[in-house]
């Protein structure tokens, strides 16, 4: 019964709204895999009287893995992406969940204290170790919001969370979940390095989170690039009357768009800060 819960749990569509909560989900897998420990290890004990008990900790875990790969193999089928990255954190939640169990049911053995301890924080480090990726996007959250009006800082270990590569017809990055509180402010200013010799034509775009991805409901702007250091600064007022049939909501801002029609031309460029002012 736990077994099919925790697998509709893993295969319904998770409607992820933002990067935390996708993350958060993520992480959930070592919980989950945690308490699955238990439940495998006592139906196992009951089922298969091994003559070491070690041997039941090793067929708890060798089940456990086996039924998160039968997970990650059927998520496919269900529009939810496989990860591999998903299936260490099933391994840690089993480990972490396994310590857990260990520290009851190993309450006869010598030096009882000392084995806790280390069965307790053995525990707790494989779960962390489960959660740390979402512990490092929470933590950029916060650093991004305490560097706002700059939107994105290039030079700072934060902002890899927030920018996505674009290598299809178009090359350059999409900038996702920025501060989207733009009132109050009168520009937007962006430096941009050239090392070509010749002008680079720059597309950048502006959309809010009411975008129907339509080319006409956002601003979009082409950037004439020189060689060496260009400083661009554009008028708010001229983003938010980007849009064709209404104004874009300064106050919703959900992302930013950099992209060139050549790889080889924006591979000259470097993107530095970019900025409110």
């Amino acid at each position: 019964m736990v077994l099919a819960v925790a697998l509709c749990l893993l295969l319904v569509p998770f409607p992820a709204e933002s990067l935390w909560s996708r993350e958060a989900f993520n992480a959930g897998h070592t919980i989950l895999f945690a308490v699955l420990a238990f439940v495998i290890f006592y139906q196992v004990k009951e089922k298969r009287h091994f003559s070491n008990v070690f041997m039941v900790y090793f067929v708890t875990f060798l089940l456990g893995m086996l039924f998160g790969a039968l997970v990650e193999l059927l998520q496919s089928f269900v529009h939810r992406e496989a990860s591999l990255n998903d299936y260490y954190r099933d391994g840690f939640g089993l480990i972490a969940g396994l310590c857990l169990v260990a520290v009851y049911d190993l309450k006869e053995i010598r030096y009882r204290k000392p084995a806790v301890v280390l069965l307790m924080m053995t525990s707790a480090g494989f779960i962390l170790l489960g959660m740390s990726s979402l512990v490092q996007l929470s933590w950029h959250y916060l650093e991004r919001r305490d560097a706002f009006p700059v939107l994105m800082d290039f030079d700072s270990g934060w902002s890899t969370s927030f920018v996505r590569d674009n290598r299809g017809s178009y090359t350059g990055i999409n900038i996702i979940e920025l501060e989207p509180d733009w009132a109050g402010y009168h520009s937007l200013r962006m430096d941009v390095f050239s090392a070509g010799e010749e002008t680079i034509l720059l597309t950048l775009r502006v959309h809010d989170d009411k975008h129907n991805q339509d080319f006409t409901d956002r601003f979009n702007v082409k950037l004439l690039i020189r060689p060496g250091l260009n400083q661009i600064k554009i008028p708010l007022d001229d983003i938010a009357n980007g849009p064709v049939h209404r104004q874009l909501d300064l106050e919703n801002i959900a992302g930013i768009g950099l992209f060139t029609l050549k790889k080889d031309e924006y591979d000259k460029l470097d993107i530095g800060r970019i900025s409110l002012e």
